[in-house]
């Protein structure tokens, strides 16, 4: 004989939020042996999953939890309140507290560091740094791996984002390019003194706005000498010309270019196929600027909090469109190193 099932013990009552509005009264079956649940609706849950989903996707669009709650009860008859809209997105604060916790790989052909600046509420609105890292392994593939929140910039808070990068697996990097803050380069030194240090393209060009306007082409295009030199020797005999050239009549220029120009040419030491990738930062500032994008809907973040959350979200859906594509030359220089490797495994 077949055994006989469960027994029907009833209902119970409760409400569910949809994208069609409150359902009021709804009536769960319930069994007198207990365990039964429909698949359909979630333990506990008071709302639908593609409800939440709505939400998330609105606060990714730079929307206040108080316009969503408003959203949702002009088009949808839903009672979501903004402090349950806050309760919604407060997984997202979740998520990333593990995203900033993850293992990093071990290694990394490149890493750009830069800083982006929001306006947040701390008692009163001010402008505070982002500190951005986007991470390129030997594939080519990219990715922002870490960004942390500081009142300002300084080297000291960047010593503490590359900390954090080698606490969580990350130990070798080829190239580490940043801008030219004061400090920067010893703080790398300190944490990753392996790396080589590329003093972003644009401080060179900086150099412009220190001399005459009509002194400016001639100078520019005896600058682009340098930088579109075959290899490094050819560069430095370029910039030899370039001090005869310009030493009489811009002495702090030429002193200043003097002073970082190996920094700003370290990115000869890669193959020429990855030359342009390593001697700025424009992969990352465009992937700040699209965040800032993102965000300008929002005039100030009523907390550091608010802000991090939504550049989590956007780093999130970046990560994912990038990673369906790689960058260029990155491959060449992979075989490169492989190559050099097992060569020097054979001789030993």
């Amino acid at each position: 004989i077949q055994e006989r099932g469960g027994r029907r013990n009833g209902y119970w009552r409760r409400s569910l939020e949809t994208e069609l509005g409150k359902i009021d009264e709804l009536r769960v079956a319930r069994v007198r042996e207990g365990g039964f649940y429909p698949s359909a609706l979630q333990p506990y849950g008071r709302r639908v999953v593609e409800l939440d989903k709505l939400i998330i996707a609105l606060y990714e669009a730079g929307v206040s939890t108080r316009k969503i709650s408003a959203i949702l009860r002009r088009f949808y008859g839903s009672e979501a309140s903004a402090t349950l809209v806050s309760a919604v997105t407060e997984r997202v604060a979740e998520k990333l507290k593990q995203w900033r916790s993850r293992p990093l790989p071990r290694r990394l052909a490149a890493a750009y560091i830069d800083a982006g600046f929001f306006d947040v509420r701390r008692d009163t609105v001010e402008k505070e740094a982002v500190y951005f890292v986007l991470g390129v392994d030997e594939e080519g593939r990219r990715e922002i791996i870490h960004f942390m929140l500081a009142p300002c910039e300084s080297a000291t808070a960047w010593r503490q984002v590359l900390e954090s990068l080698r606490q969580r697996g990350l130990q070798d990097v080829d190239f580490i390019v940043a801008d030219g803050l004061a400090g920067f380069a010893e703080a790398a030194a300190e944490v990753s003194p392996a790396a080589a240090f590329q003093l972003w393209a644009g401080e060179g060009k900086s150099l412009l706005a220190k001399v005459r306007a009509r002194d400016r082409a001639a100078l520019a295009y005896d600058l682009k000498l340098i930088y579109k030199a075959e290899n490094q020797q050819a560069a430095k005999e370029a910039f030899t010309l370039f001090k005869l050239l310009w030493s009489r009549k811009y002495p702090k220029v030429v002193e200043s270019l003097e002073k970082d120009l190996s920094s700003l040419l370290s990115f000869m030491k890669a193959p020429p196929q990855v030359w342009d990738k390593l001697y700025t930062t424009n992969l990352l500032e465009r992937a700040i600027k699209e965040i800032r994008r993102r965000t300008k809907t929002i005039e100030s973040f009523p907390t550091p909090e608010a802000l991090e959350k939504l550049v989590y979200l956007v780093i999130c859906q970046l990560n994912e469109s990038w990673g369906r594509r790689k960058l260029k030359g990155f491959t060449v220089w992979q075989m490169q190193r492989e190559r050099k490797e097992k060569i020097l495994t054979q001789s030993s």
